[in-house]
């Protein structure tokens, strides 16, 4: 397609791209507490912690002060730990225990 302009220069235009506009993940804007913890796959208590050490943005909203969580800021903190987990190598992961449940961080010394 082409154009002229006021002066007489000619324009091309290229086909318009378009994007699909960004979605938010299904469910409710704000998650209770919870709720995250369900999604983390942790304890209510770890996610308390989060919201006050200020690793996860939260609101408190009505009259009794419940906390709420957005939907898009713990979507957010997942995408931190991973940009996070990216600058360390394998010598950084924990050894998994013999025998047992958990993990323990690899000796640096």
């Amino acid at each position: 397609m082409h154009e002229s302009d006021q002066q007489g220069r000619r324009h091309t235009y290229g086909p318009t791209v378009t994007t699909a506009p960004i979605s938010s993940p299904p469910g409710p804007r704000f998650l209770t507490l919870d709720q995250v913890a369900e999604e983390l796959q942790v304890t209510r208590s770890q996610v308390y912690a989060l919201v006050r050490d200020r690793s996860l943005a939260a609101v408190k909203i009505g009259g009794r002060g419940q906390w709420r969580v957005e939907r898009s800021r713990v979507e957010d903190y997942i995408a931190g730990l991973y940009r996070q987990a990216e600058k360390y190598g394998p010598e950084d992961l924990p050894v998994p225990v013999p025998g047992g449940t958990g993990a323990v961080p690899r000796d640096t010394r």
